[in-house]
């Protein structure tokens, strides 16, 4: 059972006796938060429990632990206010930013795994922004329903959610040097051409501020496309990843060559 401030209780039948699972700092497989908003069983004998402010929880009725998955993880939301089961094994959660879909692994304790959560908004078409506690409902035809908090409820079908895996080519559309923006066939210009159409710049080993301008292009949902850089000196490093921004910063390198991708 959920319970406000309570943590979750559970019911042995066989010896009609309550266990009460509450919050504590000190034991990193307690539940995340005392306030419980629903839950579901899984195949595989795990219960997944929604919380008001610790995101969701595995737990293990055998080993008697939890494990939490927050914003940390990619959770929507860390109020998550409701939990239902679709047709192909996946599971919704209500929030109070939108609506996330993941699908439960066997075991959610193995320290290797990690949930993909798909995060729907109002962008993309959700009609509320929060949802209500213990309103998920799944119909016999598979539709879904979530009750909102002041704009009545919604539903769909998730077979017919189809995500959009467009990659769009990025450009440079423009270059700093010490905060400055370099342009073409200027005096003491580095560039000889466009930056865009430029294959490669030849600096200075102490011109060692520069900052390049970017854009990718699309207009569905620019906001959720992310960025990575890649900078190559004497070794192979692996790309890093940017904030959705059309400003890349290098302050400084040492001499020698550098490649970036």
């Amino acid at each position: 059972m959920g319970s406000w401030n309570g943590g979750m209780i559970t019911f042995n039948p066989d010896s009609e006796t309550f266990k009460v699972y509450k919050h504590d700092d000190k034991n990193s497989f307690s539940i995340s938060d005392d306030i419980v908003h629903d839950f579901v069983e899984d195949k595989n004998g795990y219960i997944w429990v929604t919380t008001m402010a610790g995101g969701i929880n595995a737990f293990d009725p055998r080993a008697k632990k939890f494990r939490t998955f927050s914003t940390r993880d990619g959770l929507i939301s860390n109020m998550v206010m409701s939990i239902v089961a679709d047709n192909n094994g996946n599971y919704w959660l209500g929030a109070d930013n939108g609506i996330s879909c993941f699908t439960p692994p066997e075991n959610p304790f193995d320290e290797k795994i990690k949930i993909r959560f798909r995060n729907y908004t109002q962008s993309e078409g959700v009609p509320a922004r929060e949802t209500n506690g213990f309103n998920a409902f799944k119909d016999k035809n598979g539709v879904l329903f979530f009750a909102t908090e002041n704009s009545g409820f919604f539903s769909f079908r998730p077979e017919e959610l189809v995500d959009n895996s467009f990659i769009p080519p990025v450009y440079i559309t423009g270059f700093k040097l010490f905060n400055k923006s370099v342009e073409p066939k200027t005096k003491d210009s580095i560039l000889k051409l466009p930056i865009e159409l430029s294959k490669e710049i030849k600096l200075a080993y102490n011109q060692n501020v520069i900052a390049f301008e970017f854009a990718a292009l699309n207009l569905f949902h620019p906001e959720r496309n992310q960025y990575a850089y890649m900078l190559k000196v004497m070794t192979r490093t692996g790309f890093i990843q940017m904030p959705a921004r059309h400003l890349q910063i290098i302050p400084t390198w040492s001499r020698g060559n550098i490649f970036s991708r």
